[in-house]
């Protein structure tokens, strides 16, 4: 399946331009022509089938025609509140590998000792698009603006919360003790230098659940895409 994206939203009989990137990509590339049949979803989790009318090179045209059935998601639905890497690359990459396994929200945290205040929030749109085209996924996760430790936890307020930290000196929880059957999963990643000890208490003060992430120390970008996957194993309600 050819999965191409767009940000307006779709229905039978629109007419839809791609902007030069994706015609170029569409005609020059893959070699497409008037007639041939791509698939599109603008994120919603609705997928489409279109029909190219127009093959130019810049501005390449097409008609959408029908809807494709989709499944929902068999994980919970999962939020994951992220302290960004200082490292722009490695940032990329983690918001690449999770979407690829699959997040519905991503909340950029700035905690204590963050080693990033601000992200870019066009250029990390662009890679969530390009990782859901990938791996031919319709819901684009929501990246919210990074925001304070404070102000994430109380956005997610609903379903199970976990903080996943490095404090030897509290009671932590492994993941199969939380079983299936879950609708919603808010995970806690902390920046390279970890959540303070008050952040942590703030944390379980709220209802979250410690939670480990195996026994080795793991950078940020690794701990989220191991609590991605832990979360695409589990089967929601």
């Amino acid at each position: 399946m050819r999965l191409f994206f767009h940000a307006s939203s779709l229905q039978n009989g629109k007419i839809v331009t791609f902007d030069p990137r994706e015609s170029k990509h569409i005609t020059r590339v893959l070699r497409m022509k008037k007639g041939d049949r791509i698939h599109m979803t603008c994120g919603d989790g609705q997928l489409f089938q279109a029909r190219i009318t127009d093959d130019d090179k810049r501005e390449c045209k097409v008609e959408v025609v029908s809807s494709v059935a989709v499944d929902e998601p068999g994980r919970p639905y999962f939020r994951l509140l992220v302290a960004p890497p200082r490292s722009k690359q490695r940032w990329e990459w983690l918001l690449e590998k999770v979407t690829e396994i699959g997040v519905d929200e991503i909340f950029p945290i700035h905690c204590e000792q963050s080693e990033r205040a601000t992200i870019d929030p066009k250029r990390a749109n662009l890679v969530l698009i390009n990782a859901l085209k990938q791996s031919q996924q319709v819901r684009l996760p929501l990246l919210h603006p990074i925001c304070p430790f404070d102000a994430a936890m109380e956005g997610t307020k609903d379903g199970l919360r976990l903080i996943a930290h490095c404090n030897e000196n509290k009671d932590v929880h492994r993941w199969n003790e939380f079983g299936h059957g879950l609708n919603t999963v808010n995970i806690l990643i902390g920046p390279e230098g970890d959540f303070t000890p008050d952040e942590v208490n703030k944390a379980i003060k709220n209802d979250y659940f410690a939670l480990s992430l195996g026994e080795n120390r793991l950078r940020t970008e690794t701990a989220a895409i191991v609590a991605s996957q832990m979360v695409a194993s589990m089967h929601r309600k």
